[in-house]
């Protein structure tokens, strides 16, 4: 039997000692909100206790790859969770459910399940919140400190292409984020004119 506070306190002390300090956007807050996002939405959507522990864990372990490298970092994520979670006491088909769901947050997102739905939305979700600007600012912030220079109109262009392409999989965040995400969307094409 799994128990989430083992293995939540498990990877956020690992999290904590390997994530760089200059994941400004990416970093443990973001991991914090990911994991609220999808409590939320798994709630309005339903599942399972079982299909809710897995969304927490991949949650938890969606970013983890930051630590290997900054670039296509999803991937070895997977690779950690693989490696990981049988010790943790998931189960083969449960880690590679797991493992897709973080998969599936590598862009363009591709969900292929209702899980990686959920898990993509929820990787997105401040899209259509009231936050909205102050993250996406730490992520240009983050951006530059890897070497992404922009400047603030080509990250407003950057921003107004990446939520024209952007879209919610589950019909419970199009309900909470959509007309919001929109809002922003006008917002910023007017600032670029």
């Amino acid at each position: 039997m799994v128990k989430f506070s083992r293995v939540s306190s498990y990877i956020w002390e690992w999290l904590e000692e390997r994530l760089p300090n200059n994941l400004y956007y990416h970093g443990l807050h973001h991991t914090r909100d990911v994991l609220e996002a999808v409590e939320k939405i798994a709630k309005l959507e339903e599942v399972s206790e079982e299909d809710l522990l897995l969304l927490q864990t991949a949650a938890l372990w969606h970013d983890s790859g930051f630590a290997f490298r900054y670039v296509d970092n999803e991937a070895l994520a997977a690779k950690f969770a693989r490696e990981c979670l049988p010790l943790l006491g998931f189960s083969t088909f449960q880690v590679e459910q797991i493992a897709n769901m973080i998969l599936a947050t590598a862009f363009p997102q591709k969900p292929k399940t209702k899980l990686e739905q959920i898990l993509c939305d929820a990787d997105l979700d401040y899209l259509g919140r009231d936050d909205f600007y102050s993250i996406a600012h730490t992520l240009r912030r983050e951006w530059m400190a890897y070497g992404k220079e922009t400047t603030l109109k080509e990250w407003y262009i950057h921003q107004v292409h990446f939520l024209e392409n952007h879209r919610y999989f589950t019909e419970s965040s199009r309900l909470l984020r959509e007309e919001k995400k929109q809002k922003h969307l006008r917002e910023i094409k007017e600032l670029v004119g």
